[in-house]
């Protein structure tokens, strides 16, 4: 009797550790894959402005990935070839998302918006036309309201789904078979269901097609007469 309730309690205890070791394992592979948290380090105070975190992340990010391919998937939704460099986004060499973007690594990487997005100007020096920027500058050129309607209507495209991002992602990312489990049955529905409440969004929009740049054109007259750092006669 005795050597029976002991059996009995080692078996309890062994399937007590498989449990606990499967639930552990499936929170530390979800923690892993969606919560992870990754620091990412600036070379100076320039580069954290243009590309640094605001921490909104979890309320306007695409996955990077996904975020990548757009583009070419859906060219007819933007408003002109070159990509996102068609809504008037500053891209610097060497850089993987064009100024006004941050990619973070929260499970997977994401891309979101940042203060720069409408706080970086250029203009074009006299001398020999190259683009300088100013850090904090207005940002007129930015379409951010065709940004948002291209991501709301990729999001709404009967495509955008599992089965043809992941056909399309093995073009320039190669997923691992967990990774590609969390972004057909996680990342990619969800983003979906997120980026298509952008249309929840702006009502406003449909009053005022032209509201971004109406807002911003006020600054288009603005002269740097006394600034010494950029002499210039009009800015662009």
């Amino acid at each position: 009797m005795t050597s029976t309730k002991g059996k009995i309690g080692r078996l309890v205890t062994i399937f007590g550790l498989i449990l606990v070791l499967l639930l552990g394992s499936v929170w530390y592979l979800n923690w892993f894959h969606l919560s992870r948290k990754v620091p990412v380090a600036y070379a100076s105070v320039e580069q954290q402005f243009n590309y640094g975190t605001i921490g909104t992340e979890q309320l306007d990010s695409v996955p990077y990935w996904i975020w990548l391919i757009l583009p070419r998937l859906f060219p007819e939704k933007l408003p002109g070839p070159g990509g996102y460099v068609s809504l008037k986004m500053d891209w610097e060499a060497g850089e993987e998302v064009p100024v006004g973007l941050t990619k973070q690594t929260i499970g997977f990487p994401k891309v979101s918006l940042n203060c720069a997005a409408c706080h970086n100007a250029t203009f074009s020096s006299l001398s020999n036309g190259e683009p300088k920027m100013i850090l904090t500058g207005s940002a007129p050129k930015f379409d951010l309201q065709g940004y948002i309607n291209f991501l709301r209507s990729s999001a709404n495209d009967p495509r955008f789904n599992s089965n043809y991002l992941l056909n399309k992602l093995q073009d320039v990312y190669e997923l691992s078979w967990l990774e590609k489990r969390f972004y057909r049955y996680i990342i990619i529905p969800q983003s979906q269901q997120a980026l298509s409440q952008l249309e929840d969004v702006p009502d406003l929009l449909k009053s005022h097609p032209n509201w971004t740049k109406e807002a911003m054109q006020q600054w288009q007259s603005i002269q740097f007469e006394n600034s010494q750092a950029a002499q210039i006669t009009n800015p662009t």
